[in-house]
């Protein structure tokens, strides 16, 4: 659905290092992390490419499911965390106005 979509995007932006395109994914708790006004804009886009990388599996990625509750999706992200090792991680999504955008995510574990 939409969180998903705004999800892939957001990762696609990021494997880019497009700092536009990462901000306009970025829900406002996640751009208070992210946007350091001290760092370039090619910085902030290397950084937060770097920490979504520790957050989430970027190789062979899929949305195995998650929940929606109002204006806030849990995402279950599977994928590639390094080579050989699958991981699960839950990524939250808001949805500001009518756009859907990236709040926070954590590793949940190793699957077989």
């Amino acid at each position: 659905g939409d969180p998903g979509k705004a999800l892939t995007a957001l990762l696609a932006a990021a494997s880019r290092k497009n700092w536009t395109a990462i901000r306009a994914v970025l829900g406002p708790e996640a751009l208070k992390m992210f946007d350091k006004d001290y760092n370039t804009p090619a910085e902030n886009a290397a950084s937060a490419s770097d920490m979504l990388k520790v957050w989430i599996p970027t190789q062979k990625t899929k949305i195995a499911g998650g929940i929606l509750r109002g204006d806030v999706a849990v995402l279950d992200v599977e994928g590639e965390m390094f080579p050989g090792m699958t991981g699960l991680s839950r990524v939250q999504m808001v949805k500001v106005g009518m756009a859907w955008k990236f709040e926070r995510s954590a590793r949940a574990g190793s699957l077989p």
